[in-house]
C-alpha cells in the first residue's frame, strides 16, 4: 500500500467515527427515553407488578443473554 491509500482509510475511518458519535448519542437518547415511557406508562395506567417492571427493565439485556443460545439452536 502507498502512502496515498492509507490516508484514504484514516480519512474513511475518520469520518466513520464522526458520523457513529453522533448517531450513537441521539440513539442513547431515544433507547432512554422510550424505556422511561414504557415504565411509566406500564406503571400509571395499567398498575405493573413488580415482576412486570423488572422483566419491562430488563428485556434487552435479556435479549442480549438469549442470543447467543438461539444462534446455536439456528445453527443447528
Amino acid at each position: 500500500m502507498n502512502g496515498e491509500t492509507k490516508e484514504h482509510h484514516k480519512g474513511i475511518a475518520s469520518n466513520t467515527q464522526k458520523f457513529d458519535l453522533w448517531r450513537n448519542t441521539c440513539n442513547g437518547i431515544v433507547e432512554a427515553s422510550f424505556a422511561s415511557t414504557c415504565l411509566l406508562v406500564s406503571i400509571r395506567y395499567f398498575g405493573a407488578s413488580d415482576t412486570a417492571k423488572s422483566l419491562l427493565a430488563s428485556g434487552g439485556s435479556i435479549g442480549f443473554l438469549f442470543a447467543p443460545l438461539f444462534l446455536i439452536l439456528i445453527g443447528k
